[in-house]
């Protein structure tokens, strides 16, 4: 499998997962989306659905997304990003000297999150401020978290350490490993002696 594959599983999983929402307006219609009916929504009361399709209704502001996800705990829920939590999580992680825990699929959930802000964007919902600086908060934390990844790579790494990394970091590891040892074994290893 390729990691482009397994990054797509896990998206996947993400976008299927059923999320707590909240609507922050009357929406009076019903959506019927393969074969399953969606709405209407009454403002301020509380709706329970996949994450896949309350993204199209986050993006045209008509509901947000409460609480934590239901089916495992201490995962990231797009609803508890914004700006100030990724800022706090890059800023933590520069200081930090390790890799610290930051959340099962914290990078799917930020590539979700840019979706919606993005198309908010496009919609004059929410500053292009806004996104541009979360966009720079998250290359920062791409960055120093692809820094420690490649500095594992090269040893041996701990249980403890490796419990630390998304799902999404993981699967790099796995192949940053498995290709550096591939690399290495080949100019170390002369086969023609």
């Amino acid at each position: 499998m390729t990691i482009t594959a397994d990054l797509e599983r896990i998206r996947h999983q993400y976008l299927s997962k059923i999320v707590e929402t909240q609507a922050i307006r009357d929406f009076k219609e019903s959506i019927d989306v393969f074969g399953k009916k969606i709405g209407p929504f009454s403002k301020g009361n509380h709706y329970k659905m996949e994450f896949w399709i309350a993204k199209s209704f986050l993006k045209r502001d008509i509901i947000r997304l409460v609480g934590r996800d239901e089916s495992t705990e201490g995962e990231e829920v797009i609803g508890k990003l914004d700006v100030q939590e990724i800022q706090k999580i890059a800023f933590d992680q520069g200081r930090s000297h390790e890799i610290n825990d930051i959340g099962k699929n914290l990078f799917t959930a930020i590539k979700e999150f840019l979706d919606v802000l993005s198309y908010r964007v496009k919609m004059k919902l929410t500053p292009e401020k806004k996104y541009k600086t979360l966009f720079s908060n998250i290359q920062d934390l791409i960055m120093i978290r692809h820094r420690r990844i490649l500095n594992l790579s090269h040893m041996k790494q701990s249980l403890k350490v490796t419990q630390n990394l998304t799902q999404e970091e993981k699967i790099l590891m796995d192949n940053l490993t498995d290709n550096l040892i591939t690399w290495k074994d080949f100019f170390q290893n002369n086969k023609d002696k």
